[in-house]
This record gives structure tokens, sequence and C-alpha cells, in this order.
């Protein structure tokens, strides 16, 4: 059974939690993401190129989304908050990233696909995988890709679940973070 992962980022709420970095990663046994895909994939908008919670959600779809999610087979999500507003973007994912391959490592994930950026950005990404690998920080993780969201479902589940945290940072829609607990471990750094 080989372990693989899905992960996304956010901002906190700009005006009542700012400074806030959020990177999240759901994990998944391999056989188990055809699944999962189709079932986000019944979620898109109509007329959208994917599903984004920011965007796409008020009480009643949040509703649909959060369970839909929560009933995955998904075995965990990691969700890493960095809260340094004075530190850059950049940087704040990076040590964010760092968190999180080390966490995904532990828990014998072999690969991770991100939402793509720009492709400067996703090498940073890859930089820091091989930085964690050189000091000997991982074992098992040693690839990071990256996929457009309109082109890969599976990175709204952890755009899901960092909005779902961001909201629950500032008590709002606080039902759909107790929805999503069960599997869901966060580190603050």
């Amino acid at each position: 059974m080989r372990l693989v992962a899905f992960g996304d980022e956010s901002g906190g709420h700009k005006n009542t939690d700012p400074g806030i970095f959020i990177l999240s990663a759901s994990v998944f046994r391999d056989s188990d993401v055809d699944i999962a895909r189709a079932a986000m994939a019944d979620l898109k908008p109509k007329g959208s190129p994917k599903l984004h919670w920011r965007e796409d959600h008020n009480h009643k779809r949040g509703v649909e989304i959060v369970s839909a999610v929560a009933a995955l087979r998904c075995l965990h999500h990691h969700v890493v908050i960095r809260g340094a507003p004075t530190e850059k973007p950049e940087r704040m994912r990076a040590k964010a990233m760092e968190h999180l391959l080390v966490e995904l490592d532990k828990q014998s994930v072999s690969e991770v696909t991100f939402e793509s950026r720009t492709p400067k950005q996703d090498m940073r990404d890859r930089d820091v995988l091989r930085t964690l690998d050189s000091l000997g920080r991982i074992t098992v993780l040693h690839r990071i890709d990256h996929a457009q969201a309109r082109n890969e479902p599976m990175v709204w589940i952890p755009d899901v679940i960092c909005g779902v945290v961001a909201d629950s940072r500032i008590q709002e829609l606080v039902e759909f973070r107790f929805q999503l607990d069960p599997k869901l471990t966060e580190y603050v750094i």
C-alpha cells in the first residue's frame, strides 16, 4: 500500500487574522485516489474550472462540500499554520513546507502533489524537499509534483481544509471544523 498526499495553501483572513499562512496536505492510499477524485469532480460548480472554498461556498454549499470531504477515505489531513506577519509569503511557505514534509514523511507518504503556482515557485518547493533529503530529515518522501487545480480535483481537498481552518480561526463556520477534526492535525509554527 503506497501513501500519497495532495496539498494546497491559503492565507488567513486579511482583516481579522492577518499575517497567517496555512499549508495543508491530505493523505490517501493510492488505491483510494480515483474514487476521491471522482467525488470531488462531482462538486465542481458548473461553468467553473475548479472548486475553490473561498469562492464556492455559502452555508448550504459548505455543508455539502464539507460532508463530501469528511466522507472520503482520506487517512489524515495535516495543517501547518505559520504566523509571522513580518515574513514574506515565500519564506512563510518554505518554513511551513519544511514542517509539513517532515510530518508526511513520518506517516510514510512517498509522494505529494501540490497545486501548481509558477514554475519558479514550484521549483522552490522541490528545493525544500532536496534540502530536507540532504540533511537526512526525511527517508520516505522523495517526490513533489505540481498540478493545475483545473486538472486535479484532489488539490481541492486541501483547499477546503485550509479554508475551513482559516474560517474556524476567526470563529466562523466552526461546525465545519468539528466535522473534519477526527482526521485533522494542526501544527502551529
